[in-house]
């Protein structure tokens, strides 16, 4: 239950800061997806949708949060185990 509050909230914010910035739902919501899903969750949500212009953009959005989340990680992961 907690989860689906988590994600609901997240749409909500999501596409009402969407809305507010004037930005289309689809890209917001592909991106969203590629994320948290990662790039082969976006693509798959693209090729369903029909967006095949949006699949290489997934993509790439879903490998650049990759590449940000491993680096935080380690850097939070250095400076815990200071402390340990």
């Amino acid at each position: 239950m907690f989860t689906l509050l988590q994600i609901l909230i997240h749409l909500r914010v999501l596409l009402g800061i969407g809305k507010l910035m004037k930005i289309e739902p689809r890209l917001l919501l592909l991106a969203s997806n590629a994320n948290v899903g990662g790039p082969t969750t976006a693509v798959g949500m693209a090729t369903e949708k029909g967006w095949s212009s949006l699949i290489v953009p997934g993509i790439l959005v879903g490998i650049f949060g990759i590449a940000i989340a491993s680096f935080l990680e380690i850097v939070f992961g250095v400076k815990v185990l200071k402390f340990m």
